[in-house]
């Protein structure tokens, strides 16, 4: 039987690539019937109705012969299927069998050498009491004796027998401890198969399954076709839509179908070869085992003859020496030379064995090894299969392809199909008009609104003709009454003929102006007319499509329901038409916004250039109401932005060591402040009012500080991908509208990456640090392809679009896999996409990272995906705007000196956009503080009029020759401190003002601000700064060799005991040192950084006392955990 399906199948290959039974060729039905000439065909043909001995011709007989054959071949299909899998389980239990055999076998080896052993190691032990009691004969024995001699070779004997049996424990240990191997790589490999077994027979039920489902739905969905052939087309604009889905669901069946069928052939084929794989390693490792255990025992056996040998001599020399006979008797030469011949034979054939086994135990050791390789690629190992059964084993990811979607059975494929998903076409298309309808007509409606202002100016040009033509008349009568002089006569009629050439300039161009105006609204009111028209079709159109819809599910409803499924079934209907009402108002408002959009955005560009020229147009096409509108939301959006923004309560509340950067305020607040801040009279309750005041100022202040130096970041926190055109033009609408209301929305990145269609990249950005991407990885869809890539396994997300899955041939399949890991200091803040050379140099240079591969390995344009990256703010950063001009300045010098090198031109302009960058950073940050330093102070501290007093009698003080200035000298005098502390003075004014001037003058304001932020510092603050003072740029690490000149600079009298107390912890010279580090150093040896901290203290002292800094630090401390709390609240 399989040998005449199998001809056939030749026959039809060679015919006709698909056997459909309507549309075989004439020569496809003459070859299928003279193949089919046996009686079990004419006997099938005369059950069919059909005459076997007809023509070839016969259109009948060809289709039920063509039936026939498809029905055999697809019987063959299921056959050689069940047949393979038969083989498939046959060689699993083959396997099974021979690994359950080998692990019994090698558990009763191990078992019985363990006895053995442990009988070799109770003789051992014998043979060491023995020796030990021959060791104590020997010491009482005399030196001459003939009992000396006797005990040394019994002791001789002994020890030889020792040795033999450690060589024989050694043998027997290598022995158990290779079985043990083997026996381990069996569980593994048992281990393996069971696990790699379990899915296949998982993956070939669920293509069961999948076969079986769709086997059941092809039925049903021909019955459905079959039923819509019954009904005219003509009368429903649904059924074409319902008849193309019915279609397109069939060809996606029979699609999946193929798909299953030849996937399954391949696994299977890969499954029984892998099986016959395991079998023959097996029996490899096997064989390999049991050569090697052979040779042991052979070397064991020539070991243990050898060594009887020498037992023997020995013991033939000892009776010799004991009778004391001096005879040369031939026979015990003989046997003597016997005997020692046999031993060296016996030496060499053991060292032939043991060189044997070597290789072997290579051999077994790089096999185990190979193998070992194969089958952890294949699964991982979850235990480590110390005891028998007790490991397992996880398949790794499978590359097989994907089945497709999971199948639906027959009842839930009818309840999709009265769902009406046939309909979404042609209500997409509908609400699609309506909206262009409505543009339409909002069109026309705009350019009849001009034709009624041009013809409101025309009317109003001709009252103005009609008063010019009166105002002629009129100076054309005084020109020529009498007693008008000449001179006036000729200004009379100059005027006049002025007048006259604006009259007959009108009236040349009224009439033309009179039929443009008529014929376009003439043209707009037909226009319109023809939209009311569509409009009332449309309306016809959606009334009728309920009854349409009542009538066609009436006839597709199965035989055997009843009315109460039918009652079920409309209802269904009725919720399915709002729906899709619903649908259309979604599509139409979306339209109508994006509309809207654009007519402001049009509006907001003709007022910027009605403001912008000069002379004013009197034919304006600018629709004021708009702008009204525009303002509005304008004047919204700034109170929006004047909401101050409050950090999240998990950030850390920002430090006093932060640069304090200056910019303007209003001095009305300034002026309130001051006056609040003014001291009052009074007793007990408005001190604690004042008190409480102060803590409300300073958490004002806290709040503002934080706004100002919380240094947020925006970055990447989510990615889309739209597809096509109209699909992006929504996205980008309804993102347009969240933007407008001030939610989080998306921004399209600027170059798109389809090839034939639109795809674009849409990125969100937010500042919430736990929301950040930090690894973003391309990947395949298809897992056969070698960029596929599965994140699951890594804790990745999957952003994929659903025409980018690789469903069909010409689609695009790009995966991205994205990450958030709060530990990474690295998050996405930026993508782009290049498409040249040049591209990618520039992007390069702005920061941006290369992803591989590129896009059109995924399907998509010639391009790369380029990711630009930025570290988390998660300490302060001491580097300003002066930092980052010194540094410039330093790089341009050198590039001066070398205007060829690009590695110098590199960090230039790298550096200028640094610059520009933190240029804009300060300007954002600095709106609210003030640029006046006492202000400053004022405000920070909560400071009044007497304690300012104070601070500037103290500055008069220093102030010697009353200029209004001091020198960092005279305040370093002041406070009694060595010459050598000026740099660290210097950096407490730079510090707080950026910059000071080069001859160190510094006023009274800068003074106050240096000296409130020096003494509000705490002690791991104070570490900080002295830090920062070798470390300006803010990168957390010095050099040692600087940090020995911060010793210097603190000790200079003492510098030689403060080196050799730091050289315990031997620091070179050419290494760093870390912020961590240094703060070890201070705990360990507190004096070394003493002197810095005794300046704050005496700046406490000399300037209001230390008691007054240590109730400020209190009441900001006590302000700055209100702020938390309000925070966290």
């Amino acid at each position: 039987m399989f040998a005449t399906h199998g001809i056939t199948a030749q026959i039809l290959d060679e015919s006709s690539e698909e056997v459909v039974p309507p549309d075989n060729e004439v020569e496809a039905a003459t070859a299928i019937q003279s193949a089919f000439r046996s009686y079990s065909t004419r006997k099938y043909l005369f059950s069919c109705g059909v005459d076997p001995t007809a023509g070839p011709h016969d259109r009948r007989q060809k289709d039920v012969a063509a039936y026939r054959v498809f029905i055999d071949l697809g019987n063959r299909r299921k056959y050689e299927r069940r047949d393979g899998i038969e083989t498939r389980r046959r060689r699993r239990e083959m396997v099974m069998d021979a690994l359950d055999r080998q692990l019994e076998r090698l558990n009763g080896w191990k078992n019985a050498r363990t006895q053995a052993m442990a009988s070799i190691q109770s003789t051992a032990s014998k043979q060491r009491t023995t020796m030990e009691a021959l060791h104590e004969d020997l010491a009482r024995c005399s030196p001459d004796s003939d009992e000396l001699r006797d005990l040394t070779l019994q002791l001789k004997e002994m020890r030889t027998r020792l040795a033999h049996s450690q060589y024989l424990e050694g043998s027997f240990e290598r022995r158990i401890k290779r079985t043990e191997e083997q026996r381990k790589f069996f569980v593994r490999m048992r281990a393996k198969t069971a696990a790699l077994s379990s899915r296949c027979d998982s993956f070939l039920e669920d293509s069961d399954r999948r076969v079986r489902a769709a086997t059941e739905l092809m039925p049903a969905i021909h019955s459905q076709l079959d039923r819509l052939s019954s009904i005219e087309k003509e009368e429903s604009a649904s059924l074409p839509h319902c008849e193309r889905w019915l279609r397109e669901q069939l060809a996606e069946f029979n699609a999946s179908l193929a798909k299953c069928d030849a996937v399954v052939g391949k696994v299977l084929s890969e499954e029984t070869d892998r099986l016959k794989d395991e079998f023959s390693t097996a029996v490899q490792a096997d064989e390999i085992l049991r050569s090697f255990l052979r040779s042991t025992v052979t070397d064991a056996q020539l070991q243990s003859e050898k060594v009887g040998c020498e037992l023997l001599a020995t013991t033939a020399a000892a009776t010799s020496g004991r009778l004391g006979e001096q005879r040369n008797d031939v026979r015990e030469e003989e046997d003597k030379l016997t005997r020692l011949r046999w031993i060296e034979v016996a030496s060499r054939r053991s060292l032939a064995e043991r060189r044997r086994c070597q290789v072997l135990r290579k051999d077994l050791d790089a096999f185990y090894r190979r193998k070992g390789r194969d089958m952890e690629s294949a699964v991982d190992f979850l235990d480590d299969g110390g005891e028998k059964g007790s490991i397992r084993a996880v398949p790794r990811r499978d590359h097989r392809p994907a089945l497709g979607p999971d199948a639906q059975s027959v009842t839930e494929w009818k309840d999709t199909f009265l769902n009406q998903p046939w309909l979404e076409g042609r209500c997409s298309e509908e609400a699609l008009a309506e909206a262009r309808r409505r543009a339409r007509r909002r069109h026309l409606e705009g350019r009849l609104g001009e034709s009624d202002r041009d013809q409101s100016r025309l009317d109003r040009d001709r009252v103005r003709a009609g008063e010019a033509e009166a105002a002629l008349s009129r100076l054309l009568r005084q020109a020529e009454e009498e007693g008008t002089s000449a001179f006036v006569r000729k200004e009379l009629r100059a005027k006049a003929h002025g007048i006259q050439v604006v009259y007959d300039t009108f009236r040349g161009t009224e009439e033309s102006r009179a039929e443009g105006i008529a014929r376009e609204e003439a043209q707009v009111r037909a226009e319109l007319s023809q939209l009311d028209r569509e409009d009332d079709v449309a309306r016809q159109g959606t009334e009728k499509q309920k009854e349409e819809l009542d009538v066609f599910l009436s006839i597709m409803v199965p035989e055997d329901d009843d009315k109460t499924k039918l009652t079920c079934m409309k209802r269904d209907v009725e919720e399915r038409l709002q729906k899709f009402e619903k649908k259309r108002e979604k599509i139409l408002v979306r339209e109508d916004m994006r509309q809207r959009r654009e007519r402001l955005l049009k509006a907001k560009a003709n007022k910027e250039n009605a403001s912008s020229s000069c002379s004013t147009t009197t034919h304006s096409s600018i629709d004021w109401s708009v702008l009204d509108e525009l303002e509005k939301e304008e004047r919204k959006r700034k109170m929006l932005r004047a909401v101050p923004l409050q950090p999240p309560a998990s950030s850390n509340l920002p430090g006093l060591i932060t640069p304090i950067v200056t910019a303007a305020r209003s001095p009305i607040s300034f002026a309130k402040k001051a006056i609040g801040a003014l001291p009052r009279r009074g007793g007990g309750r408005r001190s604690a009012e004042r008190r409480d005041r102060e803590v409300t100022q300073m958490m004002t202040t806290v709040r503002r500080s934080m706004a100002r130096q919380s240094r947020k970041i925006v970055a990447v926190s989510d990615v889309r991908l739209t597809a096509g055109k109209a699909e992006t033009e929504d996205f980008a609408s309804v993102n347009l509208e969240l933007q407008a209301k001030g939610k989080p929305y998306f921004r399209r990145v600027k170059r798109g990456i389809g090839s034939t269609d639109q795809v674009v990249i849409w990125l969100k950005r937010g500042t919430e640090q736990t929301e950040f991407l930090t690894e973003l990885v391309l990947g395949h869809m298809s897992p056969g392809h070698e960029h596929f890539f599965n994140g699951h396994t890594m804790g990745m997300a999957l952003t994929v679009h659903d025409r980018m899955r690789g469903t069909k041939k010409d689609d695009p399949c790009l995966a991205f896999w994205t990450k958030r890991d709060e530990r990474n200091s690295r998050v996405i803040s930026d993508m782009n996409v290049s498409y040249t050379r040049e591209d990618r140099r520039e992007l390069a240079k702005e920061g941006y990272e290369t992803v591989r591969p590129n896009l059109s390995t995924f399907g998509l344009a010639e391009s790369f995906l380029h990711i630009k990256y930025e570290d988390r703010p998660n300490k302060p950063q001491m580097t300003d705007v002066t930092h980052m001009t010194k540094e410039l300045q330093d790089y341009s010098a050198m590039l001066s000196k070398n205007p060829t090198d690009p590695i110098l031109k590199n960090m230039v302009e790298e550096t200028q956009r640094r610059l520009r960058a933190l240029q804009i950073d300060e300007e954002s940050r600095t709106r609210c503080t003030s640029t006046d330093p006492v202000e400053y102070t004022m405000d920070f501290l909560a400071l009044d009029g007497t304690e300012i007093a104070k601070l500037r009698a103290v500055y008069d003080k220093i102030d010697k020759d009353n200029d209004g200035f001091i020198a960092v000298e005279e305040f370093a005098y002041f406070l009694s401190e060595p010459r050598t502390m000026l740099p660290y003075f210097r950096h407490i004014f730079t510090i707080t003002e950026g910059s000071i001037p080069e001859d160190d003058k510094l006023s009274f304001g800068v003074t106050v601000k240096g000296i409130a932020m020096f003494c509000m510092l705490s002690p791991r603050e104070a570490l900080q700064f002295i830090f920062s003072l070798k470390d300006s740029r803010g990168r957390g690490v010095i050099p040692n060799s600087e940090f020995l000149e911060l010793v210097s600079m603190f000790h200079p009298q003492h510098r030689g005991r403060a080196l050799r107390a730091l050289r315990e912890f031997d620091l070179p010279s050419d290494s760093t040192m870390t912020f961590t580090m240094f703060r070890t150093l201070h705990e360990t040896f507190p004096h070394l950084m003493y002197p810095a901290l005794r300046a704050q203290e005496t700046t406490m002292k000399m300037f209001l006392g230390v008691k007054f800094w240590e109730h400020k630090l209190r009441k900001y401390m006590t302000a700055k955990e209100k702020v938390k709390q309000e925070q966290s609240s």
